[in-house]
């Protein structure tokens, strides 16, 4: 995934469906290191998100964000491992689960903890 990009959480969740289905799963797990941050507490497919690292510490255990994620009261929306777990779960479930269905699955393992079934 490319860091320091914004783009709508619909186009994240179809550029991890095409490396799922052109590459395999394993291309999907094996681009690590990226957190999805939105400026609204309730993300819709359609709105801009932003893609940045993970969040650094230091030594009082304190999140640093960059400036950007800042300045634009973003928070963490999900991880990659996440929303790649997600995908894969989906689309190993429903071979052609659409990009609204894998979303509503996003948003009901963050609520449960748990993947749902399609």
């Amino acid at each position: 995934m490319i860091m320091k990009k914004n783009i709508s959480l619909r186009n994240i969740i179809n550029e991890l469906i095409d490396i799922y289905k052109t590459k395999g799963e394993s291309f999907v797990d094996a681009d690590s290191g990226w957190c999805i941050y939105s400026s609204s507490n309730e993300v819709t497919l359609d709105d801009e998100c932003y893609i940045s690292e993970y969040p650094e510490y230091d030594d009082d255990d304190n999140e640093i964000v960059e400036k950007y994620i800042i300045e634009h009261n973003m928070l963490l929306f999900c991880t990659d491992e996440v929303i790649q777990d997600v995908v894969c779960s989906s689309l190993y479930q429903k071979e052609n689960a659409s990009c609204e269905e894998i979303f509503k699955a996003l948003l009901y393992y963050q609520e449960y903890d748990n993947f749902m079934v399609l």
